[in-house]
């Protein structure tokens, strides 16, 4: 029998953008999960996918469930790889994936340390610092910025640069945060066009960075200067936030649940164990969107054609019929299969990349952190699309 989502729970009163929920959402996730494979939500018009085998089955269905309309909340199709479909998004990332594959990623392990132990060791030297102003952020951008071959003095803008772009993707902006959203990206494309404009007039055989290499790849390989320039603002967009997010929901949990921060401290082997579970516990990416291209249904509920349809990994890394006891945090939970950075065509590029600052972050903390504690109240940074905390003031020592 196919119905209509809400003819079953139309006392369930969701409502996506309200601060309770974006503070603590996990509540509201399990009612969702528990009563509905796909729940509507009239106000906003759009529909939430939020169990596991539900959100993977759809992921993988991208001749239905299409990325082209844009992934965030509004109808805004952008020249960017995630809002591509086959073949043209096969294409993009076959080119650029090589790049990110985690032999390539592995490489840069040197130089992630480098900036870890100096990010460290200018916290051990006030002892009170920031987790995410101190540590997630100037890691994430230093890397990415490292990536890109930005110049230092060209760095600062970064932040800015990737509020706004996130913030806009998010939806739910009033008229004047749009438009400074839109003024941003629009700043930080002409950046780009100018970075990238460099490269081709003044290449460098012996340049590392990835403009300098797609830039130069030869004509079967080639990349447009629309296309470099479209994948700098994905990396930003791809790679700045999640890191962040993770580095930050990481640290809040180990401090949460004390008990698995020991087992971490007996015995380091369970870090990558650890980092994953994390991410699953307290996922960064929340959610994104699919669009239908036709009529469709998701365990017997039918959704019309040219729905918006949220993904919602969040919701399903904390579905029961998947995990056991999902709501516990345990650092020795196997390395199940998850869905932190999605699931089929589109499963995240950067994937490899936060893992490595994660993994790299966490393995020189073990050895040269001796306390970390909360020094103030954590102020949280979520939107509709991702989850993570804008200010997080703590106490830490060096061994």
């Amino acid at each position: 029998m196919v119905t209509t989502s809400n003819e079953r729970i139309d006392d369930l009163d969701f409502a996506p953008f309200a601060p309770e929920v974006l503070d603590d959402p996990y509540t509201a996730y399990a009612q969702l999960r528990e009563r509905t494979p796909c729940y509507y939500v009239k106000k906003h018009d759009f529909w939430i996918v939020s169990r596991f085998d539900d959100l993977v089955a759809a992921s993988k269905n991208h001749a239905v469930f299409s990325s082209t309309g844009g992934v965030g909340l509004e109808w805004k199709q952008r020249p960017m790889m995630p809002m591509y479909d086959p073949p043209e998004h096969s294409r993009l990332r076959r080119l650029v994936g090589r790049h990110f594959a985690p032999k390539a990623i592995a490489n840069l392990t040197p130089r992630v340390e480098r900036m870890v132990g100096h990010l460290l060791g200018r916290m051990f030297e006030t002892s009170r610092a920031d987790i995410v102003a101190d540590l997630a952020e100037p890691l994430s951008l230093g890397v990415i910025a490292d990536l890109m071959g930005v110049p230092e003095s060209d760095r600062a803008n970064f932040r800015k640069w990737a509020d706004n772009v996130m913030g806009e993707l998010s939806g739910g902006l009033n008229a004047e945060a749009a438009a400074r959203a839109e003024a941003s990206r629009h700043e930080f494309v002409s950046y780009l066009k100018e970075l990238v404009g460099h490269r081709r007039r003044h290449p460098d055989p012996q340049a590392v960075d990835i403009i300098s290499m797609l830039v130069a790849a030869n004509e079967s390989e080639a990349l447009t200067h629309f296309e470099v320039t479209a994948f700098c603002v994905l990396l930003l967009v791809a790679g700045f936030e999640p890191t962040v997010n993770g580095v930050a929901n990481t640290v809040l949990a180990l401090l949460e649940h004390p008990d698995q921060a020991r087992k971490l401290l007996a015995d380091p082997r369970l870090l990558p164990a650890g980092i994953e579970e994390a991410l699953r516990y307290d996922t960064p990416v929340q959610a994104f969107f699919r669009n239908t291209l036709t009529a469709t249904e998701i365990s017997g509920v039918a959704l019309p054609a040219r729905a918006k349809v949220m993904l919602h990994f969040g919701a399903a890394n904390r579905d029961p019929r998947h995990y056991e006891e999902p709501d516990r945090f345990m650092v020795t939970r196997p390395m199940d299969e998850n869905v932190v950075f999605g699931a089929g065509v589109h499963y995240c590029l950067g994937a490899p990349l936060a893992r490595l600052q994660l993994n790299t972050l966490g393995r020189v903390a073990l050895q040269r952190v001796r306390s970390v504690r909360r020094a103030g109240e954590i102020e949280r940074a979520s939107t509709l699309l991702f989850r993570g905390i804008r200010r997080f003031p703590v106490e830490v020592l060096a061994k």
